[in-house]
């Protein structure tokens, strides 16, 4: 939804390091943010483990200064940052102390928390997907919803062609509801049954009676807004959370009432578990 094409250029090295990222990204990746006569790239940092395991500083504090920085750079270099939540891995950190899935939920709770703070543009939550974000997901041999295989490959590290598929969901997810419908342009729906689409940020029951809609997936965009109005005079409307994806906790529908509005946010469930639910 209101995408373009993009070229998606992979510029991680193995073993790299935001520190050493932070120190080569105006050489290296900061030449990719010019657009030109096209829209500005997207640039999408996804890292931390390996500070984690063999950095300088395995702290959070060191391993979100050396994130923050390197946001800094690239949004000085034109580009629009997103920062993604560290995935499930197996072992333990030699530098950081602990486990990778402490890690995991640790600095996942620092980068939702304060992403807006260093200037990035969103967050891009990949952790949100139970077979990624999970603690253990990574050693999960055969995992449903995976093409009937694993989501990671053997080194358990590294997602497969399926785990990356998955990957790239939530990253839509995230892309179209930042680039999608709002409050002063929202989506006018005419139909009594709808899933709304996670660009669907601002929605509103047209003409129908009595409608039933089911929210969008929320993997990917946690701490999105979603903003559902019904002007209806006599009828209301009802929504329903999406599989595993229930609003206020609950497994039955809400109602909106005649005339009003409510908003619903995307939450992430804790990342030992992940998931993500809805709330008022």
């Amino acid at each position: 939804m209101n995408q373009p094409a993009y070229t998606v250029t992979n510029e991680g090295i193995t073993g790299m390091t935001l520190q050493a990222i932070s120190g080569s990204a105006m050489n290296r990746e900061a030449l990719l943010c010019n657009g030109g006569n096209f829209s500005p790239s997207v640039y999408i940092l996804l890292g931390g483990e390996n500070d984690a395991a063999f950095g300088a500083d395995g702290t959070l504090a060191g391993i979100w200064a050396r994130e923050s920085s390197i946001v800094q750079t690239m949004k000085q270099a034109g580009c629009r940052v997103y920062i993604g939540t560290v995935l499930s891995q197996i072992g333990t950190g030699s530098s950081w102390g602990g486990t990778y899935d402490s890690f995991k939920n640790a600095f996942s709770a620092i980068q939702l928390d304060q992403w807006a703070s260093i200037g990035a543009d969103g967050i891009i939550d990949f952790a949100a997907q139970p077979l990624l974000g999970a603690d253990l997901a990574s050693t999960n041999p055969n995992p449903t919803a995976c093409s009937g295989g694993p989501a990671f490959q053997p080194d358990n590290v590294h997602p497969t062609a399926c785990g990356q598929l998955l990957m790239a969901t939530a990253a839509s997810n995230r892309l179209n509801y930042d680039n999608g419908y709002t409050v002063e342009n929202p989506n006018y729906v005419s139909t009594a049954t709808y899933t709304l689409a996670a660009g669907d940020g601002a929605v509103v029951n047209a003409t129908t009676a009595n409608a039933r809609w089911t929210m969008p997936d929320c993997t990917g965009q946690s701490g999105a807004v979603y903003t559902i109005s019904n002007p209806q005079s006599a009828h209301t409307l009802t929504i329903v959370g999406g599989v595993s994806q229930p609003i206020n906790g609950l497994t039955s529908a809400i109602t909106i009432a005649n005339n009003s509005t409510v908003k619903l946010t995307d939450v992430p469930n804790a990342k030992t578990v992940s998931g993500c639910h809805w709330a008022m």
